[in-house]
Parts: structure tokens; sequence; C-alpha cells
């Protein structure tokens, strides 16, 4: 493990980061990583800038090899400005979606166009520690107990992770590696935090 700090905020790079970020690498033989990292980057910048926008601080921010996690050492105040941040990330990829599909600058343009509006809509799936999981993990908490909260997110994500595995079976004709590898992580991360 790695840790370094940028003022009083800790940046933590766990071995499995480096480990992945070498695979990947290794097999990117187009060039084609670079713009899935700088628009993961940009999704995260999202929620940090609004998170602190909204008064609420950052502690660290933790980079693995199954994501990166932002932890807090004091929330946004109020549902609104959880939300907010929640979901900043997803606006951030969905801007930048439209920037770059309305003004392409040729492949690498709608490249990364396209690579920012997948980001942005994988990340509202309600399932495991996903945006769109932990927006509605704000609004169940004010509306019923913890228990109760519990048990309605694990059920809207199993629906939405068995419409997704549908959906690509059907639809998309077969599941390829990449997507096999994707469910079964956001399967395995909905029953850790459910």
């Amino acid at each position: 493990m790695l840790e370094l700090y940028l003022g009083r905020v800790g940046l933590r790079f766990s071995f499995s980061f480096f480990l992945l970020l070498a695979v990947l690498l290794l097999w990117d033989n187009q060039l084609l990583l670079l713009p899935v990292l700088f628009a993961i980057l940009l999704h995260e910048l999202g929620h940090l800038l609004t998170l602190h926008l909204c008064g609420g601080e950052v502690r660290g921010v933790c980079f693995t090899g199954s994501g990166i996690h932002i932890r807090q050492s004091r929330q946004a105040g109020g549902l609104r400005a959880e939300l907010l941040v929640h979901l900043s990330g997803v606006a951030v990829n969905l801007l930048l979606a439209g920037i770059f599909y309305l003004w392409p600058s040729g492949f690498y343009g709608a490249y990364f166009s396209a690579v920012n509006l997948l980001l942005g809509l994988f990340h509202l799936i309600p399932a495991g520690n996903l945006d769109g999981a932990n927006a509605l993990r704000s609004v169940l908490a004010r509306r019923c107990s913890e228990q109760r909260a519990r048990q309605l997110l694990l059920a809207v994500s199993l629906c939405c992770l068995a419409a997704l595995l549908w959906g690509m079976l059907h639809l998309l004709a077969g599941l390829n590696l990449s997507a096999a590898i994707l469910w079964c992580y956001l399967l395995f991360c909905t029953f850790r935090e459910y």
C-alpha cells in the first residue's frame, strides 16, 4: 500500500490498483485505455468538487483494483447535497459525452464521448456501491428504517442486475468475458453492501 498526502487528504494506492493498471496497459495496443482513465478521473473529480462546494470534507481517496473510493470526514449536509454529490460524477460524464458528441474531434473524440456515456449510464445502475445505489440509499435512509432500506436496496439491485443480464444475453446476442466479469463484480458488491 502506497500512501501520499495532499495537505490533509490521504491518497492510498493498493497493490491491486497497480496490478490492474499494469495488466490493462499491457493489453492496450491502440492507446484506448488513456481516454477511459481520463473519463474516470473526471468522474471522481466531479464528486470531489461537488462535495467541497456542498460543505463536505474529504479525508482520503483510496485507489483499488475494484475502483476509486472517497472517504469523507464530514458529509455534505441534507438530502439535496448528498444527491448532488452522488450524482455529480454521472453529470460530468454525461456532459462530456454530449460535448464530444456534438463537437467530435476524430476517432478519439467520438471514442471519449462513448466512454463517458457508458460510464455515466453504468454508474446510474442502483447496484453495489455505484452512484445510483448511493443516491437511492440516501433517499431510503430518510424514508424508512435502516433494515427496510437495506431490503429494498437489495431487491432493486437484484432486479436491475437480472434485467442487465437478460439484456446482455438477449439484446447483445451473448455475454462477452468483460461483461460477464463486470456483472459478477456488481453481484458480489451488491451482496457485500446489503
